[in-house]
């Protein structure tokens, strides 16, 4: 009984402790010409709440270059971070639409690069 509950409590918290998740979504890098979209996000995290935040690059519908490239870091040092899920857009497209979210406890702390290729 003592071996399960260690088991138990070894795999909580190791699922706890689980890095951060990266999007690196960039089917042909030479067509990475143009950075269109660079932003760092941060916001502390606060005890046993979830953060979530979507994030559109670039900023502007007006837009005009297809994106090639999506680069997104999770930038957590102490491997708590959390995880990224693209919404709307993407390659190809004008605008990503990506939704960032922390672990339980913790804050966001994400840098967002996206880029085109220019004409």
């Amino acid at each position: 009984m003592t071996n399960l509950l260690t088991l138990c409590l070894f795999f909580a918290i190791a699922t706890y402790l689980v890095a951060g998740e990266n999007l690196f979504d960039c089917p042909d890098p030479t067509l990475a010409t143009q950075l269109v979209c660079d932003k760092d996000i941060s916001e502390d995290g606060f005890f046993l709440t979830v953060k979530s935040k979507e994030i559109t690059c670039p900023d502007s519908i007006l837009n005009s270059i297809p994106i090639t490239c999506i680069d997104i870091r999770d930038l957590d040092s102490d491997n708590r971070g959390g995880s990224v899920k693209v919404k709307d857009g993407g390659i190809n497209y004008n605008q990503v639409t990506v939704e960032l979210t922390s672990k339980l406890g913790q804050g966001l702390h994400f840098n967002v690069k996206v880029y085109g290729q220019s004409a």
